[in-house]
């Protein structure tokens, strides 16, 4: 059960951890992607494509930002971890790629920390046609060797993050703020 030690900390599963970001710098990574997307030239023949569970909380701020346009959606469920440690992927659910035949895709995760999801993503999506694909996240280890389309927080490698996505044990993917356990 997560418990509020005070605003800037919380605990989950007898773990603490410290305010990394608050919803303020969170917002401004949100708003200054969705100005960047609006300015892409081809936004009309674009997929969004949303890695859950982790990419959902950014993902649904993004669409926020788009109240009136009619977008193409698409939503993937990967898993590349089993509880708290690394493992192989594993797919559980990702639509057909050749719905994603001669479109620009963007595809939204929490954070890019190895870069393997991406890139298991990209390949997926290469062998069918797509112009061009362009990965958005919030967040973004600091030896990670993909580089996003937008402009992510950089994260410590060593700092474990909840929140916006992100969560441990199971807890904590609906913080608006993202914390770093201590």
């Amino acid at each position: 059960m997560e418990n509020r030690l005070n605003m800037y900390n919380i605990k989950i599963e007898g773990d603490q951890f410290e305010q990394v970001w608050g919803e303020d710098i969170v917002g401004n990574i949100v708003y200054k992607t969705v100005n960047q997307l609006k300015q892409y030239p081809h936004l009309d023949d674009s997929v969004f494509l949303c890695l859950a569970n982790g990419g959902n909380w950014f993902f649904d701020n993004i669409l926020k930002g788009f109240p009136e346009e009619p977008l193409r959606v698409e939503y993937a469920l990967l898993s590349s971890y089993e509880g708290s440690r690394r493992s192989y992927i594993k797919k559980i659910f990702f639509p057909k790629p050749e719905k994603f035949k001669g479109k620009h895709i963007f595809i939204f995760d929490d954070i890019i920390d190895s870069g393997n999801t991406a890139a298991y993503v990209i390949n997926k999506l290469l062998g069918v046609g797509v112009e061009s694909i362009n990965v958005c996240v919030l967040c973004k280890r600091e030896t990670a060797l993909l580089e996003p389309w937008n402009s992510p927080l950089i994260v410590d490698d060593g700092k474990w993050l909840v929140g916006c996505g992100m969560d441990y044990k199971g807890r904590g993917r609906n913080l608006g703020a993202i914390y770093g356990k201590i």
